[in-house]
């Protein structure tokens, strides 16, 4: 196994890419209910994204028009995405990848919402002999939260690929240091204010200042500023240290007690659970309700492709009520970090 740290989501999505895809094909297989991030990388590496609807289970991929699509169009995709989305497992995740080995279509896995450390101990623990290149983000409201940051885990992988890997991570830029210091004090001040009164009235000031681009924000101005860089050093610092934590934890040689340091260590601060997605007749009212009652909440997607506009959709290479689904959820889908009580599960639904 194999990991490669980077900036952000995107920049692993878009190495992934570089590496796996089939370089005399034009599209990459991907979903709606997804964020830029995707199309950025898709579009950035020569290819185009094919966009295809959802299931409301798990937010997935639906099978049934991937099956319809490859059928269709045998041998025209140089990859596909798969996506987790909220830490989900696809509900059609095995059958996913069937289809795609038989049509020799190479998997990406979209992992930006699982939690990297969690899904590292994984497959420490299980000898996996397949293929794998997932990509995580360590940005705002993810699993781990260092304010910016990003791994591609591959394993499997050919000598050519991970030749692929080497050479095009050796163009990345290295961030900048007062950068990385930034990013990691949001994510201080992020975690820190999460589950005050305080978060929101922050929340509003710093996007106002990340409108005004005097604060970084998550989303570029697509493709016109894409560039992809190595994490910074105190996030990599970091990293670094939550894989040895888990190494640790794992190793049958060490003492118990330092083992049940580092794994109380793992559980408490970086091995968080999937989001719990909750289907709302009205958005606004839902959002507006957590906030007098102080509960964390994520709207995203608040588009097809967050953020983008309907009249920005022809940039990625989508048009409007494409994929129903998908624009459906985007209206009425908001998720939290823990299941709520019911009295406020049956406000959230009416």
């Amino acid at each position: 196994m194999k990991i490669y740290k980077t900036a952000q989501g995107r920049s692993s999505l878009y190495l992934a890419i570089k590496a796996l895809a089939i370089q005399n094909k034009e599209y990459i297989i991907t979903q709606a209910f997804t964020c830029s991030a995707v199309p950025e990388a898709i579009i950035s590496s020569g290819f185009k994204p094919f966009w295809l609807d959802i299931e409301l289970d798990t937010f997935s991929i639906e099978i049934k028009k991937f099956r319809s699509v490859i059928e269709k169009n045998p041998n025209q995709f140089a990859a596909i995405f798969i996506q987790h989305t909220f830490g989900l497992t696809p509900k059609n995740y095995e059958e996913i990848k069937i289809l795609s080995k038989k049509n020799n279509i190479p998997i990406i896995e979209d992992r930006c919402h699982c939690n990297f450390i969690k899904n590292y101990k994984y497959f420490i623990n299980h000898n996996i002999q397949e293929k794998i290149a997932y990509c995580y983000s360590f940005e705002n409201a993810k699993p781990i939260n260092l304010g910016r940051g990003g791994v591609l885990m591959v394993s499997n992988l050919s000598r050519g690929e991970i030749g692929k890997i080497e050479n095009e991570f050796k163009l990345f830029k290295n961030q900048n240091f007062l950068k990385s210091i930034l990013h990691l004090n949001i994510a201080v001040f992020y975690n820190f204010f999460f589950k005050t009164i305080f978060y929101y009235p922050i929340l509003l000031v710093y996007r106002k200042l990340a409108s005004k681009g005097i604060m970084p924000s998550n989303f570029n101005k697509f493709l016109d500023d894409f560039s992809c860089e190595k994490i910074g050093f105190l996030q990599d610092k970091i990293i670094s240290f939550l894989i040895f934590a888990c190494r640790i934890s794992l190793d049958k040689k060490r003492n118990s007690l330092i083992k049940r340091i580092f794994i109380i260590f793992l559980k408490k601060s970086f091995v968080k659970e999937k989001r719990f997605p909750i289907y709302v007749q009205n958005k606004e009212k839902a959002i507006s309700l957590c906030k007098k009652n102080f509960i964390p909440v994520k709207d995203f997607f608040n588009t097809p492709i967050q953020p983008l506009k309907p009249n920005q959709y022809n940039i990625v290479n989508y048009t409007n009520k494409l994929c129903i689904k998908a624009e459906e959820a985007s209206r009425h889908i908001i998720s939290l970090d823990k299941t709520p009580s019911r009295r406020f599960l049956k406000k959230f639904k009416n």
